[in-house]
């Protein structure tokens, strides 16, 4: 129990300086950080694989048409929502009936 209490004493003591030390450390200067950055994008950027022309192309055709697609698509369904609900609106004033209450 003893041997437990002089740890956390130990900790203890250790804690403040231990901040205190971490105060010091500094970060580079911020244009060292700026070039290692743009360093290291293109770095990475010389790892990347790009499609050639024809594949690019080709991806971006097939993304117009599908886009295109579903916006046709989405259109047709709202036009035929809207003449749905048009039509039962004017079906139930045709017939009288008052939801009203």
């Amino acid at each position: 129990m003893a041997e437990l209490n002089e740890k956390t004493q130990k900790e203890t003591a250790k804690a403040p300086a231990e901040k205190h030390e971490k105060k010091k450390n500094k970060k580079p200067n911020i244009f060292k950080r700026i070039a290692k950055f743009f360093r290291e994008c293109k770095s990475e950027m010389k790892k990347v694989t790009w499609l050639s022309g024809k594949e690019t192309f080709k991806s971006s055709v097939i993304v117009i048409v599908v886009t295109v697609v579903l916006c046709a698509a989405i259109g047709l369904i709202d036009t035929g929502l809207e003449y749905g609900v048009v039509g039962l609106r004017d079906l139930v004033v045709h017939l009288g009936w008052n939801f009203a209450g």
